[in-house]
């Protein structure tokens, strides 16, 4: 585990070397600054959390942070009417606020929230407090165009404005269903169309970095996430997790730790997007 601002600053360099983001940090002292806030930082998160984990645990989980400091996040959240079933917005709800909760404890850059169908932020979310006080006036309801308004809202203009384009982007869409109201490739062709328009602008794949999040148990969307999987173009591009099963198999490892241990855990969802793109 990184313990000092040179330890942090190497593998930040390391980084954004093997991510070939350069273009993003022609300025090393920007560098510095993210390796010296970092160094405080993961030192005041070790001491809370350092109990709970293995020291292999904790390496990862600190690179991973370092990793993430790089990026800017924005989440694109499901608000059509399906939500409603289940313990879907609450599920989604949890899952956002442990990110957020990564973000306030490294990042600091703030989430970027957009809806499907309802207005978005103005602002970016700074704390769990923000993000709650904005969810309670979300109105769910609407159909579920992933891909049209993924590109409408998110990646292209990110693309089209260079002022929006100041680091790489880490952009998850948190979904219960399969699209309705656009074609099922709409989703694919999204990606694939912004991944084409990085590369025609020399930049790097992870320039932006895709993920979905499932949350609920509808079939139609698991057939749907797992067609995408099996889709051979968007494998280098795009990070596909059920929410249940990251609450099965990695969540259920905070029984009888603090509750916000969780978002320490959500670390893994959230690096995987990276860490596909990185080597392509």
């Amino acid at each position: 585990m990184p313990h000092s601002r040179e330890a942090c600053l190497a593998y930040l360099q390391q980084s954004i070397r093997r991510h070939r983001l350069e273009r993003f940090f022609t300025d090393p002292q920007v560098v510095e600054n993210i390796a010296q806030n970092a160094e405080q930082k993961l030192s005041d998160w070790r001491d809370r959390v350092e109990e709970f984990f293995s020291a292999e645990e904790m390496s990862e989980y600190a690179y991973s942070m370092l990793l993430l400091s790089l990026y800017q996040i924005h989440i694109l959240l499901d608000d059509s009417g399906s939500m409603f079933e289940e313990d879907r917005i609450r599920t989604a709800q949890s899952t956002i606020r442990n990110i957020v909760d990564i973000d306030c404890a490294i990042i600091e850059k703030g989430i970027r929230l957009h809806l499907l169908n309802g207005e978005d932020p103005k602002e970016v979310i700074n704390s769990v407090d923000d993000f709650n006080r904005w969810s309670e006036a979300v109105e769910y309801g609407g159909s579920t165009r992933l891909g049209t308004v993924l590109r409408a809202k998110i990646w292209s203009k990110i693309v089209e404005d260079p002022a929006k384009f100041a680091r790489p982007c880490l952009v998850y869409v948190i979904t219960d269903g399969e699209p309705t109201a656009e074609p099922r490739s709409a989703l694919k062709e999204s990606v694939l169309k912004c991944k084409n328009d990085l590369a025609a602008n020399s930049y790097s794949p992870a320039a932006i970095a895709f993920g979905i999040v499932q949350v609920g148990t509808d079939e139609g969307a698991r057939e749907f996430l797992d067609e995408l999987v099996q889709i051979q173009e968007l494998q280098d591009h795009l990070d596909v997790v059920n929410q249940n099963s990251i609450l099965e198999n990695h969540f259920r490892e905070t029984h009888g730790k603090p509750k916000e241990l969780e978002s320490t855990l959500a670390l893994k969802l959230l690096v995987g997007a990276i860490d596909r793109t990185g080597s392509s």
